[in-house]
């Protein structure tokens, strides 16, 4: 198996893209220190251990590096005794969440995800809860995504990309209306924003709002010329307006490409 996250599920997966975590604003490179009602898991700043720790969560978290697959095992298994030891040790189900997350098992990296969470709140970053986010997206559990999505904002992580991640969830729960809202706000704030401007353009289709479709459909096209099912898309807008030579131009171009890039 290749464990450096792939990150492709269909559309909403291709949002989430190359990095499901921007590292400044996950501060989660650093093991938060709290108390349980057994002990203090997480160790002292100064200790060896603390730094180990730390290492392990930076390693797990880049998701520009591919990870040994024995590496991931192996703090899986470290992972699971001391939980056995000590089934308050929200370290250890945070470490054990993100190795299942980089194995692509959504399942089991959800769970500990939230069970580290619901022990020890510090570990609810912005940057923690966009992977928790994401792995309730590969379940199919949208709106538990925009749950985990909305407490990232709620928690500091109001950028346009966590926008857009929320706008995708919304649209896959046919919360079309919210889905548009969030879409706005990421286009708003960057105006360049390929996915945003798909997105929006597909939901102006939905509302049959083609002249809106149209324009945001180019601007996709004007950064993506080579992608067929732009035009595609497009050419369906045009078809609804009446518009039948543009629409011919369009499938006449995306013919000429390999449009199945688009998928």
């Amino acid at each position: 198996m290749n464990v450096e996250k792939s990150g492709v599920l269909a559309f909403f997966l291709c949002v989430f893209g190359s990095s499901f975590l921007d590292l400044a604003s996950a501060q989660t490179t650093s093991a938060p220190a709290y108390k349980t009602d057994k002990e203090t898991v997480a160790p002292n700043k100064d200790s060896r251990n603390y730094l180990l720790v730390k290492e392990v969560y930076k390693r797990l978290l880049e998701t520009s590096v591919s990870v040994p697959r024995e590496f991931l095992d192996k703090n899986i298994h470290s992972s699971t005794k001391a939980i056995q030891s000590n089934p308050k040790d929200a370290q250890a189900y945070m470490i054990r969440g993100l190795a299942y997350w980089r194995l692509e098992d959504s399942a089991r990296a959800s769970v500990d995800l939230e069970k580290a969470m619901a022990l020890a709140p510090a570990f609810a970053t912005p940057g923690a809860l966009r992977i928790l986010a994401e792995c309730f997206a590969e379940e199919n559990k949208n709106e538990k995504a925009i749950q985990a999505l909305t407490r990232a904002i709620n928690a500091g992580g109001a950028t346009s990309i966590m926008y857009l991640r929320r706008a995708q969830a919304h649209s896959q729960a046919k919360n079309y209306v919210a889905a548009l809202k969030d879409a706005e706000k990421v286009v708003a704030m960057n105006p360049r924003q390929r996915w945003a401007l798909e997105l929006r353009g597909h939901l102006s289709m939905s509302a049959g709002k083609y002249e809106n479709a149209v324009r945001d459909l180019s601007e996709c096209i004007k950064l993506s010329p080579q992608e067929g099912k732009l035009y595609a898309d497009r050419a369906n807008a045009y078809d609804a307006l009446g518009k039948k030579a543009q629409a011919k131009a369009d499938r006449d171009k995306r013919d000429s490409l390999n449009w199945n890039l688009g998928y």
